[in-house]
């Protein structure tokens, strides 16, 4: 467990760097106004790819992880991966269709949504691929995937954003999602014998994600609905980019607890099958995911503090009192995500809805009642206290199940 937990926050750390530097480049080289726009559509992309993979790939992972077979296994990715493509491509015809027949967004907001739009096809089937790895508990290669995710987006973006600006970050945006879909297969045809399609596996996966999707969906709405509100509640791109460099280095943070608290998944999900989740190891996931997340939420406000004063200046000068409030909010977050990999791996959807839905709504109305007096600031303030809401529900029903339903159990994970 130490040596997984090592391999992967090592390589999450590694891909935060990059991702932040990413994230810099990107924000340097581009205007104010352009820089907004790529933040808006990552936004609307978060949220549509999660409705396009469907919560297809934790179904997957979960089965993968209760199960020794390796028939199964290859079912499980198989059909996981056929259901992937086949809800992606809904979503991506159903969204580019409203983006053409409303004003929802105009003029470059909509072509750069429209043109970077499919890439949740390819990155739906990635996430299947990848999260394989982790239900088979090959935690050296997801570690390895990790970091190479950073380091690709890195390579493909920034250039291409330097010398064709925002249409540079188009085409760079499908360059990396389609080296990551050939990285993620390569990973993964050396632990699993093929791909294969079973009805009753569709069956199955569809059962146990349709409401792993109803939180997934409110959980990364809740991420991406700050930018979609300051873009309609102040109509000031530049506004979404002040916002957008300060909860870049927040959120690259939030990314190595996430990380970490997957190590858990496939142990959790073992227990699972015989009805047994012991109390310590649920300890030592909180515990690691918030030292992660208060070490690195640090980081971030000092780093990107240095990074804002020495290369931008004036220009982003309003991200810094953001940047503080949200890498404070980054420890509130590591507790979320320790809350996910435990609701998931041990099939609670109803808490997993809960904790989202009470995210969501807070996030809404704190949103709707705080942006338009103070722009980003409100965002920020708004987004912690959303995610603080949702993790006390969420603690407070892992209590409620301790105490009356036996799930839990004194003991070492071991």
């Amino acid at each position: 467990m130490r040596r997984a937990l090592l391999t992967v926050g090592g390589a999450s750390a590694t891909q935060v760097a990059l991702l932040a530097a990413l994230g810099l480049g990107v924000a340097y080289v581009l205007s104010a106004e352009e820089f907004g726009i790529v933040r808006l559509a990552t936004a609307v992309l978060m949220i549509a790819t999660m409705l396009g993979h469907a919560a297809l790939h934790d179904a997957a992972a979960s089965f993968i992880a209760r199960s020794e077979s390796k028939t199964q296994h290859a079912e499980y990715v198989g059909t996981a991966t056929a259901l992937a493509l086949a809800s992606s491509a809904i979503v991506t015809l159903t969204v580019s269709v409203v983006l053409l027949t409303t004003d929802l967004w105009t003029g470059q907001s909509r072509t750069t949504l429209l043109i970077v739009m499919p890439t949740i096809v390819v990155t739906s089937i990635s996430l299947v691929w990848t999260s394989a790895l982790r239900g088979l508990g090959r935690m050296r290669e997801y570690a390895l995937l990790l970091a190479v995710g950073g380091a690709v987006q890195l390579a493909a973006i920034l250039p291409l954003s330097w010398t064709a600006a925002l249409r540079g970050w188009e085409m760079g945006r499908w360059l990396a999602v389609l080296l990551m879909l050939y990285a993620s297969w390569l990973a993964l045809r050396k632990n699993i014998a093929g791909l294969a399609v079973s009805r009753t596996t569709a069956r199955h996966l569809v059962t146990f994600s349709a409401p792993q999707l109803v939180s997934g969906a409110m959980s990364m709405t809740l991420m991406g609905v700050d930018t979609l509100a300051i873009e309609w509640l102040t109509g000031s791109l530049e506004e979404v980019a002040v916002y957008g460099l300060a909860s870049l280095f927040a959120r690259a943070g939030i990314a190595v607890p996430t990380a970490l608290a997957q190590v858990y998944f496939g142990k959790i999900g073992k227990f699972t099958a015989g009805g047994i989740v012991r109390r310590s190891a649920t300890r030592n996931l909180m515990t690691v995911s918030i030292g992660a997340a208060a070490l690195v939420g640090a980081i971030s406000a000092v780093g990107g503090t240095v990074a804002i004063d020495l290369w931008y200046g004036s220009k982003y000068a309003g991200s810094k009192e953001i940047l503080y409030i949200l890498s404070g909010g980054v420890v509130v977050w590591g507790a979320w995500s320790s809350l996910a990999v435990v609701n998931t791996a041990l099939g609670r959807t109803v808490d997993a809805v809960a904790i989202s839905g009470v995210g969501l709504s807070c996030a809404v109305l704190l949103l709707w009642a705080l942006v338009p007096a103070h722009g980003g600031v409100g965002a920020a303030w708004a987004m912690n206290a959303a995610a603080l809401f949702g993790v006390i529900v969420g603690v407070a029903l892992l209590l409620i199940r301790d105490r009356f339903s036996g799930t839990l159990t004194e003991g070492n994970m071991g």
